[in-house]
């Protein structure tokens, strides 16, 4: 008996402290992490309305093509033309979201449109910065759906960065 009263009482009080522990954290109000802006403008890719920078047609903005490259209007009125060819698009970089399903998330315009679509997201592994203008090569996509509400009519995927 006085060898096991060493590990009875280390056994009682591992037990006890365990009960205070569970009993103090679920009783603890848990508050929700701060962040610097709201979840819908921390461009999570196809998050509500794609919210924040990126979503607001910059008629001003004029940006021609590179040689061979198309224009962000038109890739949304012939996306039929393009889907699953390798493209070149020119344009300023409105939104980034880095390292999302191990991607970047950039949002491009050029001040072209169609229908009132002028924004064009594109997965990379290159960095840009907002505000850079960026000529950008990669695969278009149609209808491409991630799920849970990541939805793209076009997206230019597994895009390179080229230098204008």
């Amino acid at each position: 008996m006085k060898k096991l009263l060493p590990t009875i009482v280390v056994a009682a009080l591992i037990t006890l402290l365990f009960f205070v522990i569970f009993f103090r954290l679920r009783d603890r109000k848990v508050e929700p992490m701060p962040t610097e802006m709201p979840m819908h403008e921390m461009g999570m890719p196809g998050m509500m309305d794609h919210g924040g920078a990126g979503n607001t047609f910059m008629p001003d903005l004029v940006i021609e093509p590179v040689e061979g490259g198309v224009k962000i209007g038109n890739l949304y009125q012939n996306a039929s033309d393009y889907e699953g060819k390798e493209i070149l698009v020119k344009g300023q970089i409105t939104k980034v979201v880095r390292a999302v399903m191990g991607k970047n998330w950039v949002h491009m315009q050029d001040g072209s449109q169609n229908d009132g679509k002028f924004d064009l997201t594109i997965t990379t592994q290159d960095s840009v910065a907002i505000g850079d203008v960026a000529v950008f090569k990669g695969i278009l996509s149609t209808g491409k759906d991630f799920g849970t509400g990541f939805f793209y009519e076009i997206i230019l995927e597994e895009a390179t960065l080229r230098h204008p």
